[in-house]
């Protein structure tokens, strides 16, 4: 462990101004052995620093401790407070990271600089630290940090005191504590549709939850699907959940996974969540209110020139040679007329990124409904477009779409790319 002593200014310096994913997730207290800050987890825990403190990694201060230090407290990387903490310091405190200080704590510091999105505007009740964006500074007196989450702020952002929200929250928590772990893991139609205990533990937990808020609301669910349930949509109020989406990549560790639930009414989505809680991003849409990523609202990309969009494809879960065969020659005929072509392994988190323009479109053939139930709404919401992969209608129960940031592009496409007719849903 580095003695706070050997602790340059300049190093401290070069990190209070590096972008949090620039830097290690991992737990490690750089500070006196004596003192562990990086995680107070017990009720009334108290600490006192008198000397220069550096945390790297995930903090937590639960509720009932106190702190407070006399010197620089540097904290870098994901980091709670929880309520009914207290912490007072004389010197500069940084916290960089997304940072969660929920309602009744209290703080006092002079003066405070975050890196991140971190200001309280963005603070949302209940969440876990969210996904930090690099390169925006929000300066403030720390003074401004109490009593913050107040329940109009909650209905504000996600209107956290609809249950449903809590509910998809906390379940996908298992995914973030489970990515790196090991896992059981089971092959569906074929040797790369797999699932995990993982998936059809958060969709029971899920519909267990929501059936108990919503009892005359029906289910549509991967896994029970998989199981025998019918995948059939009716003007009822229908929850569309993908408990994992994304789960090769989430068996193989790799953090592009996401829990997408969405409700449908009279056949139309009407709210949408699409949460990777390893990332800690989380987008949500309500029927003519707009997108958001984190609280802030998103828009989609208004490219409309072809030769200068970046695309989002897949490959998807089924090797049936006629669809490759159809992946292929789409993928060849669109690589020299577009910047470029990505695939993020989810479905759901492709359409997010259409609708926060970081992709200027994107489609695929062979999904299902729970796989784009919620990203419809999104890129809707957010200004694009979501389309059959003809350019009709979207169906949701097709098993194929195109979405686009503008009409124009996704017209392009349509033109350029062979169709595939799965069998539906």
């Amino acid at each position: 462990m580095l003695p706070v002593e050997r602790i340059e200014f300049a190093h401290l310096y070069r990190l209070l101004f590096l972008g949090a994913a620039e830097l290690s997730w991992r737990a490690a207290n750089l500070g006196p052995s004596s003192q562990s800050v990086s995680r107070v987890a017990s009720d009334s825990a108290n600490f006192h620093l008198d000397s220069l403190v550096i945390v790297i990694g995930p903090t937590l201060i639960s509720s009932g401790s106190h702190g407070a230090t006399s010197a620089l407290v540097a904290i870098i990387g994901s980091t709670q407070i929880f309520s009914g903490s207290h912490g007072a310091t004389s010197a500069l405190v940084a916290i960089i990271g997304p940072t969660q200080i929920s309602s009744g704590s209290h703080g006092t510091n002079s003066p405070l600089r975050e890196r991140g999105k971190n200001h309280p505007r963005y603070n949302q009740p209940g969440l876990e630290p969210r996904y930090p964006y690099h390169g925006q500074s929000t300066h403030y007196e720390s003074d401004a940090l109490v009593h913050l989450n107040t329940k109009a702020e909650r209905k504000e952002y996600l209107r956290a005191d609809d249950d449903w929200n809590k509910y998809i929250l906390i379940h996908s928590k298992l995914i973030k504590e489970r990515i790196w772990g090991p896992k059981l893991v089971v092959e569906k139609s074929c040797e790369v549709d797999l699932v995990t205990e993982t998936d059809q533990q958060i969709e029971k937990l899920l519909i267990s939850s929501l059936q108990k808020q919503f009892p005359d609301h029906k289910f549509i669910g991967e896994e029970s699907v998989a199981d025998g349930a019918k995948c059939e949509l009716t003007v009822s109020p229908t929850w569309i959940i993908d408990p994992v989406d994304g789960t090769m990549n989430f068996v193989h560790g790799y953090p592009n996974v996401c829990v997408s639930v969405a409700l449908w009414v009279d056949k139309e989505p009407q709210l949408a969540i699409v949460y990777n809680p390893v990332l800690e991003q989380l987008f949500t849409a309500r029927r003519g209110e707009g997108a958001f990523l984190n609280g802030s609202r998103i828009h989609a990309s208004k490219e409309t020139e072809l030769s200068k969009c970046l695309l989002g494809v897949e490959f998807g879960t089924s090797r049936d040679q006629e669809k490759m065969a159809v992946v292929m020659h789409n993928i060849n005929k669109l690589v020299p007329l577009v910047h470029g072509l990505r695939s993020s392994g989810s479905a759901a988190l492709n359409m997010a990124l259409t609708a926060i323009g970081g992709t200027d479109a994107n489609y695929e053939f062979g999904i299902h409904a729970w796989d784009v139930a919620a990203g419809a709404l999104l890129v809707e919401e957010a200004g694009g477009v979501i389309l059959d992969t003809t350019g009709g209608k979207f169906d949701v129960l097709s098993r194929r779409y195109l979405c686009a940031g503008t009409q124009t592009v996704a017209d392009q496409i349509v033109k350029i790319i062979k169709q595939y007719s799965p069998d539906r849903d």
